[in-house]
């Protein structure tokens, strides 16, 4: 299929902007009280950890907290480097995540074509993660994920660039790469120089920083980790744990997770690893058709990019509930891209928010609901809850498969006459 760009849509009224400013302002003071009044309290142990090992003096970048890649380190000494003490830096951290959110959802609501209602996606699912978007650094993946999916079109050198800054932070967004690879070579081209350049200039940058072994660490420390109690893989030992207790026990792992072990548990590991090749597996023959049939209209592309998410984050042994945020970014994009088709999209966002909504609740609502020294009813809850969760990202994902399936068998999915995509561009 042929893509043609055109005359770009006007860009959204100022009238069109109220409604995303007001919501913003609206879900980023609930989020802020539920931070203040209960959950600041129970989730901010991270933003500790990160105070106790970016301000030790002398600070040594090569041997600092190596499950997180180079740049991050970085960031977190820089940021230690304005604050005083651990209450100090926590708030800096948070408010900077704050500005960065702010300024995300203002670059998004003002894009031409369905931008308002991207960024009103974007606030209300995220809203629904909870406080946790602002105690992590997952908020920064998103946003550059959703910076890739504004500029496919328009700039595609930028989206490669974006894409390269957001895997300097989470290795896993080099899997969106191969989503465009549908636009056609030269947009591909211009992506991949852009995802290769600034790679290159950060990895450089981290080699004289903190060496090659620092480079490499996150890759070796994933390896010898256990099985998180939010995996989905974790789903049936949880359950089992319901019957026998003693059998499956839940604790604080060296790694700061909550992690089950147990009978069984070891080959609920494997199948976590068997479910990420045969997930990339599937994500690879989805490309290669979309390739093949030159599926390059957005909802083909923001597909792709939704399925490397869910499949990260499906097949992940380590998952933790700020992953869900990841989501938050490509979600809004894909269902304007299919609402502009003239597809139904409430079920789908119904489905999101109740992933978001559920996520939510088993962290940090019921934090510490996974060890109590008995049974109790708090943690049948936190269990059927955490299950209910991973059951609808199991439906979501299947979902997801099957409907690239179907689009890529049909080059994509064909815009109605005279509706504009996502990007604010006319295809035909």
């Amino acid at each position: 299929m042929q893509i043609m760009t055109r005359a770009p849509q006007a860009a959204p009224k100022r009238g069109a902007l109220v409604g995303p400013a007001l919501t913003w302002l609206a879900t980023r003071i609930g989020i802020l009280a539920l931070a203040v009044v209960f959950e600041f309290r129970v989730a901010s142990g991270d933003l500790e950890y990160y105070w106790q090992s970016a301000s030790g003096s002398p600070f040594a970048p090569g041997t600092t907290m190596l499950e997180y890649p180079t740049p991050t380190i970085a960031l977190l000494h820089g940021l230690t480097l304005l604050a005083h003490d651990a209450h100090s830096f926590a708030v800096l951290f948070m408010a900077v995540a704050l500005v960065a959110d702010l300024l995300f959802t203002a670059y998004l609501a003002l894009r031409e074509g369905g931008g308002t209602r991207i960024a009103l996606g974007w606030t209300l699912l995220t809203f629904l993660c909870g406080p946790l978007l602002y105690m992590r650094f997952d908020v920064y993946t998103a946003i550059l994920l959703g910076v890739a999916l504004v500029e496919y079109r328009r700039r595609p050198a930028l989206t490669g660039a974006a894409i390269a800054l957001a895997v300097g932070l989470k290795v896993w967004p080099a899997l969106t790469i191969v989503a465009f690879v549908g636009l056609g070579w030269p947009r591909f081209r211009r992506i991949v120089t852009g995802f290769a350049l600034t790679g290159l200039v950060q990895v450089i940058a981290c080699v004289g920083y903190a060496g090659i072994p620092r480079l490499l660490s996150p890759l070796m420390y994933q390896v010898s980790r256990g099985l998180n109690v939010d995996s989905v893989w974790a789903t049936v030992p949880m359950l089992w744990r319901l019957r026998n207790f003693d059998l499956y026990p839940v604790a604080v792992s060296a790694f700061a997770a909550f992690e089950v072990t147990g009978p069984g548990v070891s080959i609920w590991l494997g199948v976590a690893t068997a479910s990420l090749a045969i997930g990339l597996l599937a994500l690879l023959a989805a490309t290669y058709a979309a390739w093949r049939r030159g599926a390059g209209d957005d909802v083909t592309i923001t597909g792709l990019v939704v399925a490397a998410t869910l499949l990260l984050i499906v097949s992940n042994k380590t998952l933790s509930p700020q992953y869900l945020v990841w989501l938050s970014a490509s979600v809004p994009f894909l269902l304007e891209a299919l609402r502009l088709r003239g597809r139904p999209v409430h079920a789908a966002w119904a489905l999101a928010a109740l992933i978001a909504v559920l996520t939510h609740l088993t962290y940090p609502l019921f934090a510490g609901m996974y060890t109590p020294g008995t049974p109790s009813l708090k943690l049948i809850l936190a269990i059927l809850t955490l299950a209910t969760r991973n059951v609808l990202l199991l439906i979501a994902s299947g979902w997801m498969l099957a409907a690239l399936w179907r689009w890529t068998r049909g080059a994509g999915v064909r815009q109605s006459n005279g509706s504009s995509s996502p990007s604010g561009k006319r295809t035909s």
